[in-house]
């Protein structure tokens, strides 16, 4: 690859050929450690204040041309394919922000829409959501005989092939919405080139009370120009790049050095910043290269030690209180449910309404799943979701073991400081100190709690 540097607004600027298209990058004094990046996707050198804003604060900023300004499947393909290349030539992110102002914002809405797995927020500015609007079947006051003529010739329609027409930006609106893309959305509210009503209030309309992140600015009495944080108030700009930053969490490297068979390897992988709630249908969604899966993979079998579990444990949101989960473990409970100092071991499952005390040591392959599935006389079978049946929440009081291969049923409470023998299946609560055993479980000692004596039961008070 041959790149001609120069500067751009006193930034370093990369222009290069790929696959035979114009493409620029700029690089910023500071690089994001994550390699976050902006991708313009039309109208390069147009209003680019919030690009340099961002620059500024480290992201990189990149484009490569268009085949015309209509959103063409081929042009957004090789979007992806530029992106997967500024990742491995750059080591830039996988996820990026789209900004993208007019025709540009309708780049950016169907990108999110092929590929959400690049994008983390969306920056739509005056955006084209409705093509028709930009021909002669909207508003009649925004009819314009020369740019109709560019859009049939663009699109290779002609006028009743364009009414049948279904890939608008506003047909990427509910996938936006499904795969919850944030977006923040500009646009002046005396536009009459890309009339709000018809294209920027639809977003609004898709966003409003779906609970997707979305924040909108309107800037009362100015046309399409200018983009942009023109127009914007000092307070409305800050909240303008508060919010693309907040919401801009891209995957990053996290890079480990392994032990396995006597040899030491360092392997890098995708992770999510630890500081992201990620609820478990959010991680269902994520996308996950097959190297970078395979990577995964052989850290979870071979990092099973104190420096990996701690930071797996913070990786699930438990920070600050010398919580470490061991390799294969499932945690589907609040984070606020766990207490401080606690050992999950491999392959243990905790779903539910679980509830985990201080100083508690759960061993590996142990099961405590709260609630149960009922069996339905009408259908002849179990339901498919655990149901709740009176009080089905499991309890682990503090200080308790449980070893490996360990069962705790719904509804069970563990009392203090309980050892819990392995392969035991605990049906009932348990009173403090108690040492349960067998299938089901039943006490067979205790412990003195002043001592720390074990004390057996004879034979015959079992």
């Amino acid at each position: 690859m041959i790149y001609t540097e120069s500067l751009w607004n006193g930034y370093r600027r990369l222009d290069f050929v790929f696959e035979g298209r114009e493409a620029i990058l700029v690089c910023p004094s500071s690089p994001c450690p994550e390699g976050r990046w902006l991708l313009k996707t039309e109208y390069f050198d147009a209003f680019p204040d919030l690009e340099l804003e961002l620059v500024g604060r480290g992201y990189h900023l990149a484009y490569i041309k268009n085949t015309n300004r209509w959103g063409l499947a081929e042009d957004l393909q090789m979007k992806k394919r530029f992106r997967d290349f500024l990742v491995a030539e750059f080591g830039l992110n996988e996820k990026c922000v789209p900004v993208g102002m007019s025709c540009g914002g309708l780049f950016g809405i169907k990108l999110a829409g092929m590929y959400p797995e690049m994008v983390s927020v969306l920056y739509l500015d005056a955006p084209v959501v409705n093509i028709l609007s930009m021909l002669d079947m909207g508003t009649p006051e925004n009819v314009c005989t020369i740019r109709a003529e560019e859009i049939y010739e663009a699109l290779g329609l002609n006028r009743s092939e364009m009414i049948a027409y279904r890939d608008h930006p506003l047909d990427y609106l509910p996938r936006l919405v499904e795969e919850r893309i944030p977006v923040c959305l500009v646009y002046g509210g005396a536009d009459t080139v890309v009339l709000c009503s018809e294209n920027a209030e639809l977003i609004k309309k898709a966003y409003t009370k779906s609970g997707v992140p979305f924040t909108w600015f309107k800037k009362e009495g100015l046309n399409h120009h200018p983009h942009a944080l023109q127009g914007l108030s000092p307070e409305e700009q800050k909240q303008v790049i508060d919010f693309i930053i907040e919401h801009d969490q891209p995957l990053k490297k996290c890079t480990s050095k392994v032990v396995a068979a006597g040899r030491q390897e360092e392997i890098t992988m995708a992770c999510t910043n630890s500081d992201v709630d990620l609820d478990f249908e959010t991680m269902q969604q994520l996308q996950i290269p097959d190297a970078e899966f395979f990577n995964l993979t052989r850290f979870a079998n071979w990092s099973d030690n104190g420096e990996d579990d701690l930071r797996r444990a913070q990786m699930l949101g438990f920070t600050g209180r010398k919580v470490l989960v061991a390799p294969g473990a499932i945690i589907r409970i609040p984070r606020d449910q766990v207490g401080d100092n606690v050992f999950i071991g491999l392959y243990t499952y905790l779903n539910g309404n679980v509830t985990v005390g201080n100083n508690v040591l759960i061993g590996p392959h142990c099961s405590l799943p709260a609630g149960n599935h009922k069996f339905d006389p009408a259908t002849g079978w179990f339901s498919a979701r655990s149901e709740g049946d009176g009080d089905d929440s499991i309890v682990v009081g503090d200080g308790c073991w449980l070893a490996s291969h360990v069962t705790v049923t719904a509804g069970v409470k563990l009392g203090r400081a309980n050892l819990i023998c392995a392969g035991a299946v605990v049906t009932k609560s348990t009173p403090d100190y108690a040492i349960m055993a067998g299938t089901p479980a039943r006490q067979i000692g205790k412990i003195d709690p002043q001592s720390g004596e074990y004390i057996w039961f004879s034979k015959q008070k079992e």
